[in-house]
C-alpha cells in the first residue's frame, strides 16, 4: 500500500503548501505515492477548485502509478450518482480516467460502469454550456479524448477557437445569466458588467487554446484538461 496525501475537505492555502511539500519529499526519493480526496469540499477560498487541479496534475505527471483514492465506502454506498455534485472530482476522474485506478477508501476499485452514465449527463450538459445544480458553470475540454466528446463548441465550434467575443458571448448569455439571477441587482450590475466578464473568459481561454495543449518540446499532454469554472458567491451584509 502507497502512502498518500489526503486532501482535507476544508483545504485552505496554506495546507496546499504542506501538500507540495511532501510531493516534493516523494519526488526525490522515488517514492510513489497515492493522492486521496473527499467526497465534498468545504472550503470557501476564492479559487481554490484551480489550486487542486493543479496540485493532483502535477502529482499525476509525477506518478503515472500512483491511484486515486475517493474517501467513500463502495460497499456502504454504491450509488455514486451524487459523487458529482462535487464538480471537482468530475473533472479530476475524466482527466484521470485511462490513467490511474480509481479506488475507495477500503481500496476497493470503484466501478467504471457506475461512473459512466452521471460523467455522460454532465458531459452533455458542458456540450449545452448549461449550470450544474448549484448554479455553478462547469466547461472543460478535455484534449486527449475525441473532439465531439472533448471539446467544446461554445469555445472550439468545428475544433476552431470562436472569433470573437461577441459569439462567445451569444454562447454564454443564458448560462451567465441564470448564476447572478440571485436579485434585481445582481442582474442589473451584470447587464452593465457582463462584457467585461465575457472579454475576460475569452482572453484566458483563447490562451489554453493557443498555449496550453503541448509540453515545453511542443509535444501533446495527454492526458490534458483546459477549462473554465465559475460560481457566484453571496457574501453576508454586515449589520
Amino acid at each position: 500500500m502507497n502512502p498518500k496525501i489526503s486532501i482535507d475537505k476544508s483545504i485552505t492555502y496554506s495546507l496546499i503548501d504542506e501538500y507540495y511539500e511532501i510531493l516534493d519529499n516523494c519526488i526525490d526519493k522515488s517514492l510513489v505515492i497515492d493522492i486521496e480526496l473527499p467526497v465534498r469540499f468545504e472550503s470557501r477560498s476564492l479559487g481554490i477548485e484551480a489550486i487542486i487541479y493543479q496540485l493532483v496534475i502535477t502529482w499525476s505527471r509525477a506518478f503515472r502509478e500512483g491511484n486515486i483514492i475517493i474517501n467513500l465506502d463502495i460497499k456502504k454506498n454504491p450509488d455514486v450518482t451524487n459523487l458529482y455534485e462535487n464538480e471537482i472530482l468530475f473533472t479530476i476522474i475524466t482527466y484521470s480516467w485511462n490513467r490511474h485506478k480509481i479506488l475507495d477508501n477500503k481500496h476497493e476499485i470503484i466501478p467504471r460502469e457506475s461512473l459512466k452514465s452521471i460523467n455522460a449527463d454532465i458531459n452533455l450538459k458542458m456540450l449545452k454550456a448549461e449550470i450544474l445544480k448549484g448554479n455553478k458553470l462547469l466547461l472543460t475540454s478535455f484534449d486527449h479524448l475525441p473532439k465531439n466528446r472533448g471539446v467544446l463548441p461554445c469555445f472550439e465550434p468545428n475544433g476552431v477557437y470562436i472569433d470573437n467575443e461577441f459569439q462567445l458571448a451569444e454562447n454564454l448569455q443564458n448560462s451567465l445569466m441564470k448564476i447572478v439571477n440571485f436579485s434585481n441587482t445582481t442582474k442589473s450590475i451584470y447587464r452593465k458588467l457582463g462584457m467585461n466578464v465575457i472579454n475576460i473568459i475569452y482572453e484566458l481561454m483563447k490562451n489554453t487554446n493557443e498555449w496550453a495543449k503541448t509540453d515545453e518540446n511542443s509535444v501533446p499532454l495527454d492526458p490534458n484538461v483546459r477549462g473554465l469554472y465559475m460560481q457566484f458567491f453571496k457574501k453576508t451584509r454586515k449589520k
